[in-house]
């Protein structure tokens, strides 16, 4: 009995796990399920560069407490767009406060982005829906992450993150039960 207890457990695991995956594979695979950030530099010269990481650490966190509530993508640009007066405000404020008065354009449109990889998740080439924030002139290296779903990592540092499974969890300790 014990052992049919535990077939059926991992069968239904291993089902659970099929859903899951097919699940992950379908959703996030159109342009139309995002929402990028892209920040363009007012030149390549160092300081421009540094003030665009000031700018991109701000916004991201100005962005997280209002997407968060944000479902679809639909969502959050209708959010972000609401609050593009808010989102030159902030990040003119912070360049002044650098020293920077060339200020800055925000606007939400579509926009090609070469492809990229945010930790496991690969986004390909195309057109995508994208807050642009032009500093300047906007015509030194840019930056650019994802604002919805929310994926803007300030760090290439992956390797520290760890994953647990609860079901895992479970058959681990359902075994050494048996075990017993």
């Amino acid at each position: 009995m014990k052992k049919n207890a535990l077939f059926i457990l991992t069968l239904m695991t291993m089902l659970l796990t099929l859903i899951f995956m097919f699940g992950c594979i379908e959703y996030g695979t159109d342009e139309d399920d995002y929402l990028r950030i892209h920040i363009r530099a007012n030149s390549n010269l160092p300081c421009d560069q540094e003030v665009k990481l000031a700018v991109r650490d701000s916004l991201v966190q100005y962005l997280s407490p209002l997407l968060s509530e944000a479902r679809t993508r639909e969502e959050a640009e209708k959010i972000i767009i609401s609050h593009i007066p808010e989102i030159e405000t902030v990040t003119n404020e912070l360049l002044y406060s650098c020293g920077y008065y060339y200020g800055c354009e925000a606007e939400v449109d579509t926009e090609y982005f070469e492809k990229k990889r945010y930790g496991n998740l690969e986004l390909e080439a195309g057109y995508y829906r994208a807050v642009i924030l032009n500093l300047g002139t906007g015509e030194g290296q840019n930056w650019w992450c994802v604002a919805f779903p929310p994926l803007c990592f300030t760090s290439d540092d992956y390797d520290n993150i760890n994953y647990k499974s609860i079901l895992y969890e479970i058959i681990k300790k359902y075994s050494k039960k048996e075990g017993k």
